[in-house]
C-alpha cells in the first residue's frame, strides 16, 4: 500500500473567490467542471463543483474529497475566517479488517489573510478524521499569484501540513492487528510535522465562460510519516488539467 496515493495529496484548484462585499445580494458565483489528474501509473478523472453566495457562504464538492461546507465571517478584505464543515467517504486501509463504510464529517475552521494583491497566507484546522475519528488536521500555505499576459494568470504555493498521533497512526502507523494481516513490523508515529509541498498552477481563460487549469505539485513526506514502514519514497509528484465553466 502507498501512502501517497492512501493521502490523495494532489493540489486542490486554486480558484479566485470573490469576498461576500464583492457580490450583489440575490447573486451567486459558480465553477463546474472536470478535472484530470495523473500521479506517476495512476490518473483519474473527477468532477468538482465551486459556488459561492453573497451572504458568505461556500460549497464546494470533489469525488475524492467529499464535500466542504464554509462560511465567510469578516467583513475586511484583508483578513477571512470562518468555519468549515466537511462530509467525505470513510476510509479503509487494505490491512485493516472489519471496518465500517459510509460518509463521515469533520469541523473545524479556516484562516486567511490577504498579505497583498498578490501574496495570502491561509491556513485551515480540521477535527474529526482519521480511523478513530479523533484526528487533528492543520494545513498552512504561503501562495503567491501573478497575472502573465491578458486571460493568463500563474499562482505559486508553498505549504506545509501537520497532525496529531491519531491522524498519523491512521495512515502511517501499524498496530498489533495490522502488523499481524499485513506482515509489517508495528510503528506508531509521534504527532507534528508530516509533509511539506510546492504547487504551481497557470489558469487560462480560454473564452467569457470556459477557463482551463493546468497545475503540477510536488509532496514532501517530513519525520514520523517519512519512517513508516508503509512508506516507500518520501517524494510524490503530480499533475492536473482541469476545465471549468464559470458562471
Amino acid at each position: 500500500m502507498r501512502v501517497c496515493l492512501l493521502l490523495a495529496l494532489a493540489a486542490p484548484l486554486a480558484l479566485a473567490q470573490p469576498t461576500r462585499m464583492d457580490m450583489p445580494e440575490g447573486t451567486y458565483d459558480a465553477f463546474v467542471g472536470l478535472t484530470v489528474a495523473t500521479s506517476g501509473k495512476e490518473t483519474s478523472t473527477l468532477p468538482w463543483l465551486s459556488v459561492q453566495w453573497p451572504n458568505g457562504v461556500f460549497l464546494t464538492m470533489t469525488s475524492d474529497d467529499g464535500m466542504s461546507l464554509g462560511l465567510h465571517l469578516s467583513d475586511y478584505p484583508t483578513y477571512d475566517y470562518g468555519p468549515l464543515l466537511t462530509m467525505r467517504s470513510r476510509e479503509q486501509r487494505s490491512d485493516t479488517g472489519g471496518g465500517q463504510r459510509g460518509w463521515v464529517g469533520d469541523g473545524g475552521g479556516f484562516f486567511a489573510w490577504h498579505i497583498d494583491h498578490s501574496l495570502d497566507l491561509q491556513t485551515q484546522l480540521i477535527y474529526g478524521g482519521g480511523s478513530d475519528q479523533r484526528g487533528l488536521f492543520t494545513q498552512t500555505e504561503v501562495q503567491f499569484a501573478t497575472h502573465i499576459a491578458s486571460h493568463h494568470d500563474a499562482t505559486l504555493t508553498l505549504g506545509a501540513q501537520l497532525a496529531n498521533q491519531s491522524y498519523l497512526q491512521s495512515y502511517f502507523g501499524v498496530n498489533a492487528a495490522q502488523a499481524a494481516a499485513g506482515g509489517t513490523p508495528m510503528y506508531q508515529p509521534r504527532a507534528g510535522l508530516f509533509n511539506t509541498f510546492i504547487a504551481t498552477q497557470w489558469d487560462w481563460q480560454l473564452a467569457n465562460k470556459w477557463w482551463m487549469y493546468t497545475g503540477l505539485r510536488y509532496n514532501r513526506l517530513a519525520a514520523a510519516a517519512a519512517a513508516s514502514p508503509l512508506v516507500d519514497r518520501r517524494g510524490h509528484g503530480s499533475l492536473h488539467v482541469a476545465f471549468a465553466y464559470h458562471y
